[in-house]
C-alpha cells in the first residue's frame, strides 16, 4: 500500500468530519473490529518497508501519524499491532529523525485517553523506548507531550516512568544550555513531574539537583514573567522539597538562597489583581501558601540553624524582609526568624545584634496592618524573643498602649488576640521595668493633686487587659490575661512598688493600694485559683496570693476574693483536701484560738514558694503551704476592711492545715 492509499483508508473509515466529540462506547464492537482488520495490510506494508525502503516507511508513518489524530483509530492502532511496530522502531538506535518524530506522534495520539494502549506501553517496559528519546534534544518538544499522554490518569505508567528514572532525564534537559529550544513544552515537564513526585520510589531516585534546577528555571528570564510557567515549576519544586531527602539536600547544598529568591519572586513578581485567569490566580495563591509552609518547615530543622547562622546570607535576607512593604515577605520572615530564635542564645543574639523588635513594633503599631497571618507570626516570633530574661527590657516598647494593648481590641481575630496577651504575660513576668511601663497611664497628664486615688483618672493598658479578661469567651485568652495580671501583682509585691508606680503614691503600700483601687485584679486571680484544667496555673496563683498577703493592701484584695463561695471552697480543699464548705462571711471577734493558730503555724517556718512543674508529686503540698501562708498573713494584717470575711473560717483552716503538715513531716522523718 502506498502512503496515499493508507491516507485514503484512514479517511474513509474513521469518524469522518463530524464535529461531535467521538465516543467509542457509542460505536458497535464490529465497527472497531473492522477498523482493526483494515490495518492488517497497513502493518504488513510497514514491515516490508522496514527492510526495503526506510524513506517510504517515513512517508507511511507520516500518514499514520496524521490519521492517529482521529480518536476512532486509537484502539485499532493498538489492537492491530501498529502501535507496537512503531515502538519497536523507537527502540532502535540510529533511526532517522523524521521516522522518530512520526513514531512519537503515533504513540502519543494512540495512547491519549486510551488505557488499553497505555497498558500495552507498560507491558514489557515498552515505555522505555519513548523515555530514551529524551536523550535526543532535537525531538524533546515531541517526546515530552507524548509521555504526558501516556502517563496522565494512568497510574501504572506513572509508576513505571518513575522507576525508569524519567525525572533524572528531564532534569538533565532542564539544565541543558539548549533549554531555549524546547522551553515551549516546559509546562509538560512540570505536569509529568507532578504525576510522579509522590510515587514511592521517586524521592530516592530523583537527581540531587532536582529542586535547584526547577527553581533556577522558574526564576530564569524565560519563565519568571509567565505566571503559569513560574507557578508550575515552583509547585513541583515544593512538592519534591516535601521529601526529607530533598530538604537535607537543600540545606547541605546551599539551595536555601535559591528557594528564598523564588519565594520573593512569587510574591513581588506578580500582582494577583492583574492575573486575569482565575485558575492561574488560584495556582499562584496555592504556590505562595505551600512555599510559606516550606519556609517554616525548612527553618525549623536543626540543620538549618547549624548551616545558616545569623550572619549567613539567607538569615540576612529574611531579616531584611521584616522591613519589606510586602506583607507576605514580612510574615515569612517572622516564621523563619521565629524558628531561628528557639534557643535562648540565638534569641539573645538576634535582639542584641539586629534588634528585629524595632521592625516588629512598627508592624504591630500600624493600624493599617490587619493581616491576621502577619500579626500572628510577628507575635509568635516575639514570644520566642521574650523568653530570655535579658531580652525583656529591650522589648519594652511592645507594652506601649499603641502596640500590644491595641491588639487586645481585635475581638474579630481571637488567635491574634490570644498571641498578644500571651506575649504580654511573658514580657511582664519577673521584669519590673516592663511592669512599670505597662502600668503607666496612656495619657501622660500629670496627677491631680486632689485625686482621691493618687493617680490620674486615665485609662491604662492594665485597664485594657482587665477588660479583655472580662469580655472574652475564649478560654486560652482568659487564662493568659489572668496570668498576666498575676504577674503584675507578683512584681509589685517583690519590688519597690513606689518606684514602679511613681504616679500612684509615695510609699509602696500607698502605690499598690491606689493601683488595686483602680484595677479589679480580684476577678482574674479568683479565676486562676478556681479553674480545674491546669493545676500548675492554680499553684502559680496561690503563690502570688501568698506574696500579696504579706502587705495590708494585698490582704485587702484577697479578703474580697475569698468572699466568693467558689474561691473559699477551693481554699478549703487546697488546705484540707476536703470539699466541705464553711461559713466565710460572718461577724466574729478575735479569740485566743487565733493566737494559738498563728503560733502553731509560725513554728513551721512556712514561706511563699513556687511549685516546680517537674515535681508533680509536690505540687499539692506546696499549694497547701502557700495557702496557709496566705491565711496566716491575712490574720496578721486583719482589719475591719476585710469584713464580712470571717476570722473563724481562716483560723479553722489554719488549725487543720497546720496539723496536716505536722503529721506529714513526722511521717517523713520516721521514714527517713
Amino acid at each position: 500500500m502506498t502512503p496515499q492509499d493508507i491516507a485514503d483508508l484512514l479517511q474513509r473509515n474513521g469518524r469522518g468530519e463530524s464535529a461531535e466529540e467521538y465516543d467509542e462506547t457509542l460505536e458497535a464492537e464490529s465497527v472497531v473490529q473492522r477498523r482493526t482488520e483494515l490495518l492488517a495490510d497497513v502493518l504488513k506494508s510497514c514491515q516490508e518497508l522496514r527492510a526495503s525502503d526506510t524513506t517510504q516507511l517515513e512517508a507511511v508513518a507520516e500518514k499514520l501519524g496524521d490519521g492517529s489524530r482521529d480518536e476512532a483509530w486509537r484502539l485499532p492502532y493498538g489492537d492491530s499491532g501498529i502501535l507496537a511496530f512503531f515502538l519497536e522502531e523507537l527502540a532502535k538506535d540510529g533511526i532517522s529523525n523524521k521516522l522518530k518524530i512520526q513514531s512519537l506522534r503515533i504513540v502519543g495520539n494512540a495512547c491519549a485517553d486510551t488505557n488499553k494502549n497505555r497498558a500495552l506501553m507498560v507491558e514489557g517496559n515498552r515505555l522505555e523506548a519513548v523515555i530514551r528519546q529524551l536523550s535526543d534534544e532535537s525531538v524533546v518538544q515531541f517526546t515530552i507531550p507524548v509521555l504526558y499522554n501516556v502517563m496522565v490518569d494512568y497510574d501504572p505508567a506513572q509508576t513505571l516512568a518513575s522507576e525508569l528514572k524519567i525525572s533524572q532525564a528531564m532534569i538533565r534537559l532542564l539544565s541543558s544550555p539548549n533549554l531555549s529550544q524546547f522551553i515551549g513544552v516546559v509546562l509538560y515537564f512540570c505536569r509529568i513531574l507532578a504525576l510522579i513526585v509522590n510515587k514511592d520510589s521517586e524521592a530516592a531516585i530523583a537527581a540531587e539537583n532536582t529542586v535547584a534546577v526547577l527553581l533556577s528555571v522558574a526564576i530564569s528570564t524565560s519563565c519568571k514573567d509567565d505566571v503559569e510557567e513560574f507557578a508550575s515549576l515552583g509547585s513541583v519544586a515544593v512538592a519534591y522539597l516535601a521529601a526529607e531527602r530533598f530538604q537535607r539536600l537543600a540545606l547541605s547544598q546551599d539551595q536555601i538562597g535559591l528557594f528564598l529568591d523564588a519565594f520573593r519572586h512569587a510574591h513581588e513578581g506578580f500582582d494577583l489583581a492583574h492575573v486575569d485567569d482565575p485558575d492561574m490566580a488560584t495556582a499562584l495563591k496555592q504556590l505562595r501558601l505551600s512555599m510559606l509552609n516550606m519556609v517554616a518547615e525548612l527553618t525549623a530543622q536543626d540543620a538549618f540553624h547549624e548551616t545558616y547562622p545569623l550572619t549567613s546570607a539567607p538569615a540576612q535576607t529574611v531579616l531584611s524582609w521584616l522591613r519589606s512593604s510586602n506583607v507576605q515577605l514580612q510574615a515569612a520572615a517572622c516564621l523563619a526568624l521565629g524558628n531561628l530564635s528557639r534557643s535562648d542564645a540565638a534569641s539573645t543574639s538576634l535582639v542584641e545584634q539586629y534588634a528585629p523588635q524595632e521592625a516588629l513594633v512598627d508592624i504591630l503599631t500600624n493600624p493599617a496592618v490587619t493581616d491576621a497571618q502577619l500579626l500572628h507570626s510577628a507575635l509568635s516570633f516575639l514570644k520566642n524573643l521574650a523568653i530570655p530574661v535579658q531580652n525583656k527590657p529591650a522589648l519594652r516598647a511592645l507594652l506601649e498602649s499603641a502596640c500590644l494593648p491595641r491588639i487586645y481590641g481585635l475581638d474579630a481575630q481571637p488567635q491574634v488576640q490570644y498571641a498578644a496577651v500571651s506575649l504580654t504575660r511573658l514580657l511582664l513576668s519577673n521584669c519590673p521595668d516592663n511592669v512599670s511601663q505597662f502600668c503607666q497611664d496612656t495619657s501622660q497628664t500629670e496627677t491631680s493633686a486632689d485625686s482621691e486615688s493618687g493617680a490620674a483618672e486615665k485609662s491604662s493598658s492594665v485597664d485594657d487587659l482587665v477588660s479583655l479578661f472580662g469580655r472574652t469567651d475564649t478560654e486560652p485568652t482568659k487564662v493568659e490575661a489572668a496570668r498576666a495580671i498575676a504577674a503584675i501583682c507578683r512584681v509589685l509585691h517583690s519590688n519597690a512598688a513606689a518606684e514602679l508606680l511613681p504616679r500612684y503614691g509615695d510609699s509602696d503600700s500607698e502605690s499598690r493600694s491606689a493601683f488595686y483601687a483602680r484595677h479589679d485584679v480580684g476577678a482574674p486571680l479568683a479565676f486562676l485559683v478556681t479553674q480545674e484544667k491546669w493545676q500548675i496555673l492554680r499553684s502559680e496563683a496561690w503563690f502570688v496570693l501568698a506574696l500579696m498577703s504579706r502587705s495590708v493592701d494585698g490582704s485587702r484584695v484577697i479578703a474580697a476574693v475569698l468572699q466568693q463561695e467558689n474561691v473559699s471552697a477551693q481554699l478549703t480543699e487546697t488546705i484540707t483536701g476536703q470539699k466541705n464548705s464553711a461559713q466565710v462571711t460572718e461577724v466574729d471577734e478575735a479569740t485566743d484560738e487565733s493566737t494559738t493558730a498563728l503560733s502553731a503555724v509560725e513554728g513551721l517556718g512556712l514561706q511563699p514558694q513556687q511549685a516546680d512543674p517537674k515535681q508533680k508529686e509536690r505540687i499539692a503540698a506546696i499549694e497547701r503551704e502557700n495557702a496557709l501562708v496566705m491565711c496566716t498573713e491575712l490574720l496578721r494584717n486583719w482589719n475591719d476592711d476585710f469584713k464580712p470575711l470571717s476570722r473563724g473560717f481562716l483560723e479553722g483552716l489554719l488549725k487543720d492545715g497546720t496539723e496536716m503538715i505536722v503529721a506529714q513531716r513526722s511521717k517523713e522523718s520516721a521514714a527517713a
